[in-house]
């Protein structure tokens, strides 16, 4: 038997060894919402009696997730904005509710920045 070396292959002298990694292709398809319908196939009316006919297959995409609750803050607006709230960073009851809209209802922070309200909405 012969030697293998990365030249040649003794059990297929035509191979050769790469040293170079393979290239690799994603593809990613973007989701729909309207359905994917087939069309039934049909038999000819002239066509024997006892074949029977497709039904239409229906996919559907995924359901919608339901919209998510953002944090409530002074739902009647602020009083001032400008208020400084008693932080180390000069926080506003504007800045507050700023970042208020950026987090979700459930999130631990929407409790603590709900802790301010009573320096900044009307009562």
């Amino acid at each position: 038997i012969g030697e293998l070396t990365p030249a040649s292959n003794a059990f297929c002298p035509a191979a050769s060894f790469r040293t170079e990694a393979p290239t690799v292709a994603i593809v990613t398809a973007s989701p729909t919402t309207a359905p994917i319908t087939a069309a039934p196939t049909n038999v000819p009316s002239n066509g024997p009696s006892n074949v029977p006919t497709a039904a239409p297959v229906v996919t559907t995409a995924s359901p919608t997730p339901a919209p998510v609750e953002m944090c409530e803050f002074c739902s009647d607006g602020l009083d001032d904005p400008d208020i400084l709230l008693p932080t180390e960073d000069g926080a506003t009851c504007g800045t507050a509710e700023d970042f208020a809209a950026t987090i979700t209802a459930d999130n631990d922070f929407c409790a603590t920045v709900k802790l301010t309200e009573g320096l900044c909405c009307p009562p």
